[in-house]
């Protein structure tokens, strides 16, 4: 059984739509036959997402990667600036995913939505990068790593099955203005360097 995972916002939908394209019984934070795409399981430990914990869905002790054998664990990567931009709006979201990101990060549920999703995205990363031990894509970059994606997962290589879903499935880009670079560096701009940095080495240009 294999876990796709990485930061929320990143495609992790998107992901899963096209692995059941492929013939793959794998889950959108829930347990498949084949597999799991879950951006709850970058870490192990609790705290868990209570909701979760008390519905089929169940992101908590039985999925945890300490209690599941998942094999291969990918990484799920997408630009900083698009997932920023998104999470700073998450408290429009009916679930209470900060408990969990704050139990596992040092973003603390009062700081300022700006802050707290740059913190995430770049906190978040190098936790999934540790489950997956190298195993790291950029979302953006599919088409033409697609080929290794299908490999690294034992998938069957039909490129047109891409085609057959919309690049926006589930997007929360929706309506949102996009943040800039300036934007991030005005909120904190240490903080801003950390994350340029950090995605330079998954290989995204940062210039300003």
């Amino acid at each position: 059984m294999f876990l796709i995972t990485g930061c929320a916002h990143s495609g992790t939908r998107y992901i899963q739509e096209v692995l059941a394209k492929l013939g793959r019984d794998v889950g959108h934070e829930t347990l498949g036959i084949d597999g799991v795409v879950a951006w709850q399981l970058a870490v192990s430990g609790p705290p868990y997402r209570s909701d979760y914990c008390t519905t089929r869905h169940g992101c908590g002790p039985h999925m945890d990667p300490e209690n599941m054998e998942y094999f291969p664990i990918l990484h799920q990567v997408r630009h900083p600036l698009r997932v920023i931009t998104t999470f700073q709006h998450h408290e429009d979201y009916p679930d209470p995913t900060w408990p969990l990101i704050c139990g596992h990060t040092t973003c603390g549920e009062r700081e300022p939505p700006l802050r707290r999703a740059m913190k995430y995205w770049l906190e978040w990363t190098a936790l999934a990068d540790e489950q997956a031990d190298g195993l790291t894509y950029r979302i953006e970059n599919l088409p033409t790593r697609f080929k290794w994606f299908c490999e690294q997962l034992d998938l069957p290589y039909m490129p047109e099955k891409l085609a057959e879903i919309p690049r926006n499935t589930n997007s929360h880009l929706r309506g949102k203005p996009a943040l800039t670079w300036a934007n991030l560096r005005a909120e904190n701009a240490e903080l801003t360097d950390e994350i340029q940095e950090h995605a330079k080495r998954y290989g995204y240009e940062v210039d300003e």
